[in-house]
């Protein structure tokens, strides 16, 4: 299984399939190959105006080595 993130580009080719050229998620998660959540997704982040590159997810971003380090 590849867990890498979708890249921008191909999260504006989706997200541009289902808004502006009228597409239904499922056939643009058909046509790029990525899944009908992931396509659900991209077009929830676009609506809010929020920016469609991945966000870092994952055990890192709750273990304490992700806090910032205080200086002394």
């Amino acid at each position: 299984m590849d867990l890498r993130a979708y890249s921008v580009d191909l999260r504006e080719r989706v997200v541009g399939a289902v808004v502006a050229e009228g597409w239904s998620q499922a056939q643009a998660a058909r046509i790029y190959r990525v899944s009908e959540p992931s396509v659900s997704r991209f077009v929830a982040a676009y609506e809010a105006g929020g920016d469609l590159a991945a966000r870092r997810g994952g055990w890192f971003k709750h273990c304490e080595c992700a806090l910032p380090l205080q200086s002394p």
